[in-house]
């Protein structure tokens, strides 16, 4: 068993490189277009390389990657095809799109996804589907929250995004308690009569 949870928590590690080196060199004053890049080539490495081994995805993190992964090219394009005037406008777009990112990815898992956006296949279908949709809910207070505060990095992205991995890891670990707990088990059981 500990091996397993090892192996998951080196996972979710390796997952979270791309925003990792992207937050590092975005924040370190590296040029804008060479960040945007590299966070986009390494979200797509990290994507194709966990969809060839079958690895399954953090919810939010997927969105966040994909994120990553659009927003530079998208950028670039607009540039390149004569927008130059609207590429600050992308940009910054893009900073406050995050979540939006995020939330369009959580309603797709919501509605597509055997895992949910909750990202637990082994929850009973109702929970699931419970469960994926407070955070979906969540999710969509927090990018409504970003888009509101989207001149600061801290209140716009940081305190969202722990709140709903903090969200996320709450209700898993409820669902868990809930089926790990005898006594919760023995009391959801319906009493059948003894003659």
């Amino acid at each position: 068993m500990a091996a397993s949870r090892q192996r998951e928590w080196m996972i979710g590690a390796l997952e979270g490189v791309p925003s990792i080196v992207f937050l590092a060199l975005w924040r370190s004053g590296v040029d804008l277009q060479i960040t945007g890049w590299t966070g986009s080539i390494l979200a797509a490495a990290l994507l194709i390389g966990f969809r060839r081994y079958r690895q399954p995805n953090d919810s939010i993190v997927l969105g966040i990657n994909l994120h990553l992964l659009i927003a530079t090219p998208l950028i670039e394009a607009v540039y390149r095809l004569g927008g130059a005037d609207l590429a600050p406008t992308l940009i910054a777009a893009a900073q406050s799109g995050l979540l939006v990112s995020i939330f369009a990815v959580g309603a797709a898992q919501t509605v597509l996804s055997p895992r949910g956006y909750i990202g637990d296949a082994a929850l009973a279908p109702r929970r699931r589907r419970l469960y994926s949709l407070a955070l979906l809910t969540a999710t969509a207070a927090a990018a409504a929250w970003s888009l509101a505060n989207h001149g600061n990095a801290l209140l716009a992205f940081a305190l969202p995004l722990m709140a709903l991995f903090a969200l996320r890891r709450f209700l898993i670990a409820r669902a868990q308690d809930r089926s790990d707990n005898p006594a919760l088990a023995l009391a959801a059981t319906p009493v059948a009569d003894v003659d």
